[in-house]
């Protein structure tokens, strides 16, 4: 769904996550252009051996980078939720 597809310099990445144990994902909140949008990353596309949300939230914290770079290209992209989120799911790391 395309909600907006703001200029790269736009999007700011907020350095806070939590782990939402009931949908089995990590999300943090992206400011675009002034505007917050909350990113989601499912359990399955956390590259962890250990189960449990401080587990999993190191591990995505290890590697926030990758994980915000393709959160990047789906909000340039416009590849918006239909409920205005950004989701990364273990289908998009398969190469």
């Amino acid at each position: 769904m395309n909600w907006f597809s703001p200029g790269d310099a736009m999007i700011v990445f907020v350095p806070r996550e939590d782990w939402d144990a009931e949908r089995g994902e990590i999300y943090f909140p992206v400011s675009v252009i002034g505007t917050t949008v909350m990113c989601r990353v499912e359990a399955a596309a956390i590259d962890c051996e250990m189960a449990g949300g401080e587990a999993l939230l190191a591990a995505f914290r290890a590697q926030r980078q990758d994980y915000e770079a393709r959160i990047r290209r789906k909000l340039l992209q416009g590849q918006y939720e239909a409920d205005r989120s950004i989701l990364i799911r273990a289908v998009d790391l398969a190469p």
